[in-house]
């Protein structure tokens, strides 16, 4: 089988997010409560010392050796900024997302940046007269065309394809996309038609996402992630298996708010024994969003992350 490469693989999640997310807020996908106006995360890693009577201490490094995120919200709940800092402080990279004056729901323009700051890539995006995406149109710094996304949907505006062309409006991948029930089935096609990969999503009757398939050109599966979730509807375990051996589980533990306090993944080796535990423990603020989180792996603490927050007043 054909593997695909990870721009492929990266261009077919952006273009799922942007067709199969509901109405909810880019803050209620990054699982942000409250007015927030940007989140900065910082990772550091933890030092282990024993002091003279033998006891040890965990201590954080002063400073980190792992990139910074920063992203900006509108009022609105809309994602207008993300980017990844060095651990100098220099950009790695930012993209910059640019809605509709009069709509602020309506992604018009985006925009990428590499390294120093340096615009390198530039999204624009075209609707249709019932508020769809139907061109998605990628430029160098030069105006020159990059890449092209063409929708395409039914009478009852729901997507049915995407066709993917070059920089010489050549056609490179099609998605195909069929819906039935509490199914959503996915293929991807290369220029000549040629099956690639076909993935099969399945939801519950609450419309979360329980199951997720992977098949090669033969229908033999190749990956497998499956999710389980309580009552009140928090994701409490998943599973992941590539080519029916297990990979990992996640198992979380929420309050009674709904707030998810901690969770382990457990991963595995071929045989099916335990290869490596990491565990990970939240503190929230007084607006239900986390601000630190310390992870340990193997029992062993190792980094923590912590977040700055701003709130809109």
């Amino acid at each position: 089988m054909k593997k695909l490469s990870k721009r492929t693989i990266s261009i077919l999640v952006f273009l799922l997010c942007v067709l199969f997310s509901n109405a909810q807020t880019d803050l209620a996908e990054h699982d942000l409560r409250g007015k927030v106006k940007s989140v900065f995360d910082v990772t550091y890693k933890l030092i282990l010392e024993k002091n003279k009577s033998s006891n040890t201490t965990i201590k954080k490094e002063e400073k980190t050796n792992e990139l910074k995120q920063l992203y900006k919200f509108s009022k609105e709940g809309k994602l207008t900024e993300d980017c990844r800092f060095n651990p100098d402080g220099s950009i790695y990279d930012k993209s910059i997302y640019v809605y509709d004056t009069d709509n602020k729901d309506v992604m018009t323009e985006e925009f990428r940046y590499k390294q120093d700051n340096h615009l390198y890539l530039k999204y624009v995006y075209s609707y249709d007269e019932h508020g769809n995406i139907s061109i998605r149109t990628g430029f160098t710094l030069d105006e020159i065309l990059s890449e092209k996304y063409i929708y395409s949907y039914d009478e009852e505006n729901v997507n049915t394809e995407i066709n993917c062309f070059d920089s010489n409006e050549e056609l490179q991948r099609t998605y195909k996309f069929l819906r039935n029930s509490n199914k959503i089935e996915e293929k991807l096609f290369n220029s000549e038609g040629e099956l690639l990969q076909t993935k099969l999503c399945i939801f519950d009757s609450a419309g979360k996402q329980i199951e997720e398939n992977l098949y090669n050109t033969e229908g033999l599966s190749e990956r497998k992630y499956a999710c389980k979730y309580d009552a009140a509807g928090n994701k409490i375990e998943e599973t992941l298996c590539n080519y029916g051996v297990l990979i990992y589980t996640i198992t979380a533990l929420f309050d009674e708010a709904g707030l998810r306090i901690e969770d382990t993944k457990t991963e595995y080796k071929p045989d099916g024994t335990i290869q490596t535990t990491i565990t990970s423990k939240y503190t929230y603020d007084d607006q239900n969003n986390w601000i630190k989180k310390i992870i340990i792996k193997n029992e062993i603490p190792r980094f923590v992350l912590e977040r700055k927050i701003k709130y809109y007043k």
